[in-house]
């Protein structure tokens, strides 16, 4: 365990999303063109410590980590509790 004192440590994530297309048509696509996340510290630790939890905390941001080794996607869908068709 790294020990380093930090006073107040906040994340915020967001992201720009886009929505194109029809559902009348069955054109409807949504995506999302990018991913910000900001990780903000308060301390009086030295900087090469702080690093070292920097590193870490980024490691571990499980949102970081899905953008950048994005992994298969499993949907279920299920209409009145049963399983309805198959989907990627």
């Amino acid at each position: 365990m790294l020990k380093v004192e930090i006073d107040r440590a906040s994340v915020r994530s967001e992201f720009d999303i886009y929505l194109q297309g029809s559902l009348r048509a069955g054109t409807v696509k949504a995506g999302v063109t990018e991913f910000r996340t900001e990780l903000s510290l308060d301390s009086e630790a030295p900087m090469t410590k702080l690093e070292k939890v920097i590193r870490a905390a980024k490691s571990g941001c499980f949102a970081e980590q899905l953008i950048k080794h994005p992994v298969p996607l499993k949907s279920t869908v299920l209409v009145n509790g049963a399983a309805f068709g198959d989907w990627p």
